[in-house]
């Protein structure tokens, strides 16, 4: 039997998730989920306080914000974890390999959000029940995508698709596999408000965000919000995201603006750095565990210690490169006059892997290869509004959650790079410095 170190059967309490008590004049609840490759996280929204999701009713992961990214069959039902017939790599599954909505990826992926939108519903009524003013709830969902995945409006829509029916089938008694994948075959993404109406399930809005927009929300809040070219660099399990933007607000009264210069993503989060770690040997490194450097790793998993090395320099360089090209495709084609090729770049780090040495040197050798000046590496300042949440210093493994836990209205205008006109001849560059004056 295959059963996961944290895997637990859920507590009794998390069956009262299936309740919405949903009514149009109810109190506003704003979920944001950050569904991740090796962790999902998710943070809601009440009277203006943001409150991360602890999963203690559902795994025994020591870090209690964090999810493992795994959904399970037993007893003739899905429970989320590992334990005998389970699917994991949900992610991976559903973006990178073929993206269909209707495919087995799909499947699991909205059976096990159903499961967790469940059980956010079930944790809020547990823990911030005392807060409501009556028992009528108005439930908004925002879920973060990449900006590169943001880049395909069919992509976009077929998410929020699979998230509708997911906050559906959350509220069955018991989930069924073969109703799922009815729901996900009879409708058509380009007409979801025909086929699942919000107001049929119980939703008032489900939205798709990008989660650099969202990992933000701090930053554009703080004294050190400034306006401009920024490179955001997010590290997590399975993924690298790089993304290239310019914030711009031309003036106090006006929405933010996000414009996306240059997204990537890339199989190259920490677990392919233990991947490569461990290649040629029968070593399978923990995808749980925290990132060890390359000393203790090779000491617990008994392998050289000069060969660890190596093969993280190699890493690095590997990881330098990807960013690199990020950062020259933005130089040489998007936004060639922008100052901060002079003046320095700041590089926000964050994910799971964003305290890995390897991945911040990498990240500030590449801006400082195409700056002039020093480049500047900027953990993510903690959002204003967040409540009861005392890591701080792994805030930004809950950063997107928190970000996406908002009214859809707040996010400012975000346009995407294909909308974008390239800065390659004259003209073009006189219209983007005309856009972007006020930025700089």
């Amino acid at each position: 039997m295959i059963t996961d170190t944290y895997f637990k059967l859920p507590d009794n309490w998390v069956d009262a998730g299936r309740e919405t008590y949903c009514n149009k004049d109810g109190e506003p609840v704003f979920i944001g989920l950050d569904f991740g490759t090796c962790f999902t996280k998710a943070a809601v929204r009440l009277h203006d306080q943001l409150h991360v999701v602890t999963w203690e009713g559902v795994t025994q992961f020591p870090k209690n914000y964090l999810l493992p990214s795994e959904v399970s069959y037993i007893n003739g039902d899905f429970v989320l974890g590992k334990t005998q017939r389970f699917r994991t790599n949900l992610k991976t599954g559903l973006f990178y390999k073929k993206f269909k909505k209707d495919s087995v990826e799909a499947g699991a992926v909205c059976i096990f959000l159903a499961l967790v939108l469940r059980y956010i519903r079930a944790w809020v009524y547990r823990h911030l029940g005392k807060h409501f003013r009556s028992r009528k709830i108005k439930w908004g969902v925002n879920v973060g995508l990449p900006a590169e995945v943001l880049e395909f409006s069919v992509m976009t829509k077929t998410y929020e698709t699979i998230t509708r029916t997911a906050w559906l089938m959350s509220q069955e008694k018991i989930i069924d596999w073969h109703k799922v994948m009815d729901y996900l075959q009879k409708i058509s993404p380009s007409e979801i408000d025909r086929f699942l109406p919000l107001d049929a399930i119980k939703l008032d809005f489900c939205e798709a965000k990008p989660e650099f927009v969202a990992q933000l929300a701090g930053y554009i809040q703080s004294p050190q919000r400034q306006n401009g070219l920024h490179l955001l660099v997010d590290i997590g399990g399975g993924t690298l995201d790089v993304v290239s933007f310019i914030i711009w607000e031309a003036n106090q009264d006006s929405d933010d603006e996000y414009n996306i210069l240059w997204p990537s993503v890339t199989r190259n989060g920490t677990q392919a750095l233990n991947d490569y770690r461990c290649r040629g040997t029968k070593v399978v490194a923990d995808i749980f565990q925290h990132v060890l450097d390359a000393t203790s790793f090779a000491t617990q998993y008994r392998l050289p210690p000069f060969e660890i090395r190596k093969r993280d320099s190699e890493f690095q360089e590997h990881i330098r490169r990807r960013i690199f090209k990020v950062l020259h495709m933005t130089k040489q084609k998007r936004y060639i006059r922008a100052p901060e090729w002079q003046n320095g770049l700041k590089v926000f780090i964050s994910g799971g892997g964003s305290h890995v040495g390897l991945y911040r040197n990498a990240s500030l050798d590449a801006a400082n290869g195409k700056t002039k000046q020093s480049s500047q590496l900027v953990d993510l300042p903690v959002h204003p509004d967040l409540m009861d949440f005392n890591d701080f210093r792994n805030y930004s493994r809950v950063s997107v959650a928190c970000g996406l836990a908002q009214d859809p209205f707040n996010f400012g205008i975000i346009r995407n790079a294909k909308d974008i006109t390239d800065d390659d001849d004259l003209n073009t560059q006189e219209k983007f410095e005309s856009v972007t004056k006020d930025m700089v």
